[in-house]
Parts: C-alpha cells; structure tokens; sequence
C-alpha cells in the first residue's frame, strides 16, 4: 500500500465506529453524515482488503481483523492528537475546541451551568457535547479515548485510567409538602419507607446507590410503581403525585422550595452518593484536556458544589 494514496481521514472514521459499533452514533460524533460514513468504510475495506464491519443484532460487528487493527490505529491517533497539542498551548479565549464527555443529568447542571457561562465572552469559540451516561459502554468510550472525560459514581480500576473524586453527597428522600400522608411528618421512618409509594430511577443507575441493598439485608423492598432514567424528572413527579422519591441532597435543595417539597433524611444509615471524573492516560499532557480537568476540578474545589437549574 501506498501512503502517499492512502486517506487518512478514513482512520479516524474507523475508530468512530469501532468505538460506537454504530454508523449512526459515528456520524453525529464526526460532524458527517451517515452515508458518507458508510461511503467512508466501504472505500476502507477496499484499501484493506477486509469487510472490517458486519452488521448484527448489537449493531455493526468488528471482524477479527479490524479487532486487530483497532489497538494500532487508536494509539496512532493518540500519537499524532499529542504531537499537535504539544506545539499548540490551549488557549480557551480563541480555541473552537470541542469537547466531548459521558455527563450524567445528577450532575449536568452543577458542571455545564458554570463552564457554558464563560462561552459568551471568556470562552466564544468552545463547544460541549454530553452524551448519557446510559446506554453507552462508559469504560469503553474511556479506553478508546472516544470521550474526553467522563463522571460516573465510583472510580474505574482499569489499567490507563484516571479516576479524581469530585464530591460526595448524602442523600434524602422527597415528597410533597402537602401530602396527605407524610407531609406532616417529622421523620420519614423505615415502616414509611416500605408502605410508601415510589418513583425511583431505574434499575441500572439505582444499584449505583446503597438504599435497594440495604433494603435486601432487610429482607424487604419498596413499592416502585414508576422507573425513570432522567433524574432530574423525579422531584417534578414527586410534586404532583403522592408519591415519595430519593434524590441526592443537592438536587432536592435545589428545587424544594420552587416544586414545595419536604425532605427527610433515610430511616437507614447510606453511605454517601459519590461522582468521579474519569479519563484516560494519554490525555494526561494534553494542554486543552488540562484545562477542561482543572476547570472542573475548579468547581468543587474546598465544598460540594451547589447544583444550579
């Protein structure tokens, strides 16, 4: 093969895929659209030799050859991202840099409210995209270094990882200040908590928290009549039903005295909720991942910092 001949831009849309096993979810992280991503790979498998992709029921399957070359090409592009950014110092009032994180709505407001404040006129040129944090395989995107930084709730033990605690936080349970039940209550106490009815975030975020273990040791459970994955929807819920929710602390201060809210504290000892801000190793000497860490590192700097809607 000949390198002279060879488009390079066709690596970075095979790592893309390779990371997303998707043609769609690629296409949105390029800025490209999806034929032209899908042109893109048939033009690769032609210079490679291999059909590289397979599509399947989890979307699109890497070959066994492009698991091989996955590794290589991904370290070639770190390399050459580095190279540059080592010649460039980041400077956040000029740069049109994008940023790309795995950022959980817990903690969205607490983050983006602050850094999308400087974009008028310290930032101009900067640009956020947030992903979920859920369906997204977080310690892939990690390791493939397909995001720039990622928060999730407990640190990630991998190899070439980095985990820095941001806060920690207790958490409460909510109900309308007006219920029929609870509202006149002093304290939330563990019979409440197995005869009240909940709205509860679902399964794959709520065993990040201790309270359904805690519930097990007991050997009882809640009354869940309503699963949802977007945390900041609970309070709103909560204040137009009687039915009971469990927030962390910061995000029902937040919005208790606006939806009219009463909080207790749980009938049970629950260690506190903890968020973690992750990325990989590589990205350690890059001067615009550098700023992006020190500047949230920034807000939660000396106290947990108070979430803002």
């Amino acid at each position: 093969m000949n390198l002279r001949d060879f488009d390079l831009n066709l690596l970075l849309i095979f790592n893309a895929v390779y990371a997303d096993r998707s043609i769609t979810r690629a296409a949105e992280k390029l800025g490209m659209t999806q034929p032209a991503v899908s042109n893109a790979l048939t033009r690769l498998r032609k210079q490679i030799g291999d059909p590289l992709f397979e599509r399947s029921g989890q979307g699109m399957e890497p070959s066994p050859e492009a698991r091989r070359l996955a590794p290589e090409i991904q370290e070639a592009i770190r390399m050459i991202r580095d190279a540059v950014s080592l010649t460039e110092k980041f400077d956040p009032a000029t740069s049109t840099r994008r940023f790309l994180m795995i950022m959980p709505d817990a903690i969205e407001s607490a983050i983006m409210v602050p850094l999308l404040a400087d974009i008028p006129e310290r930032t101009p040129g900067l640009n956020y995209s947030l992903e979920p944090l859920f369906p997204n395989d977080f310690t892939q995107a990690i390791l493939s270094k397909t995001v720039d930084v990622g928060f999730f709730p407990s640190p990630v033990l991998e190899e070439r990882v980095r985990t820095a605690l941001l806060f920690s936080e207790p958490s409460c349970i909510v109900v309308r200040a007006s219920h029929p039940v609870y509202g006149g209550r002093e304290q939330f106490t563990l019979d409440d908590l197995f005869e009240a009815q909940f709205i509860a975030i679902a399964p794959e975020l709520r065993m990040l928290t201790q309270i359904d273990q805690q519930c097990n040791v007991l050997g009882r459970k809640r009354r869940i009549v309503c699963t949802t994955k977007r945390i900041w929807s609970v309070p709103y819920m909560v204040a137009s039903s009687d039915l009971a929710g469990m927030l962390p602390r910061n995000i029902a201060e937040t919005v208790a005295g606006k939806l009219g809210l009463r909080l207790f504290d749980p009938p049970m000892n629950l260690p506190p909720e903890t968020w973690h801000m992750v990325w990989h190793e590589d990205f350690d000497g890059n001067s615009a991942h550098y700023w992006l860490r020190g500047k949230i590192m920034g807000l939660f700097a000396g106290q947990n910092a108070k979430l803002k809607v």
